[in-house]
């Protein structure tokens, strides 16, 4: 994979950070492609404009004009044949091809079998 379309809101949080994740992708040797996105009308077509300019997958940012417009992301992303890479669960059950974020489920059964020690007597400050 050379091109990863990344599909950024209006943020300026986003803008500003944009360029560090430029010299990131381009010092893996990825060519990024940032589709900026203000509305939900627009969804569709930013990633239709991603397939074009030749993007291999698409990074789809946690935002929340984002999640709770997943479907016409999906829809458009089906149709151009370009997987999604997506932080959170719901995303992933819904369709995305993989997600970047932990198993919640395997980190709330970690914490249970840590706090269990440590209320039978285990000493903290290590691993358990």
């Amino acid at each position: 994979m050379r091109r990863v379309g990344e599909l950024v809101t209006a943020n300026p949080i986003d803008r500003i950070a944009r360029p560090k994740f430029e010299r990131t992708y381009r010092a893996l040797g990825i060519q990024p492609i940032f589709i900026e996105v203000s509305q939900a009308s627009e969804l569709e077509t930013a990633i239709d404009e991603m397939a074009r300019r030749g993007a291999q997958m698409a990074l789809v940012s946690p935002e929340p004009i984002l999640y709770a417009n997943f479907a016409p992301i999906l829809r458009a992303a089906q149709r151009n044949k370009l997987p999604l890479m997506v932080e959170e669960r719901i995303p992933l059950e819904a369709g995305a091809l993989i997600s970047y974020a932990p198993d919640e489920a395997e980190l709330d059964r970690q914490l249970a079998f840590v706090a269990d020690k440590l209320l039978r007597g285990a000493r903290g400050g290590g691993v358990i």
